[in-house]
């Protein structure tokens, strides 16, 4: 069986010695820049989708992006929430 190579979900070449690429970027940048990252990105691939020469993989990669930063943006409200909730039970043990 041959293994069939993904250009969009897992390129080759964004992958050295185990490490994939958009996880060394997310790691040297701040929440709010790794966002700008994903957005940018998304935007990159619309825009040039209808001018490469494979549009498809172009549409493609920005859904992966865009999924990307929807997870991100889950997460970001998810913790968010954590900390309001944690912060409001705490509070709920300060009745000296």
């Amino acid at each position: 069986m041959t293994e069939q190579y993904d250009n969009v979900n897992n390129p080759r070449h964004y992958n050295k010695h185990g490490i994939e690429c958009i996880q060394a970027i997310e790691a040297s940048m701040s929440d709010k820049e790794f966002l700008g990252y994903l957005k940018a990105n998304v935007v990159k691939y619309l825009w040039r989708y209808d001018y490469k020469g494979n549009p498809l993989e172009d549409l493609r990669k920005a859904r992966w992006y865009l999924d990307k930063l929807i997870k991100q943006v889950y997460n970001v409200e998810q913790n968010r929430k954590q900390l309001i909730i944690k912060g409001f039970k705490e509070g709920d043990n300060d009745h000296t």
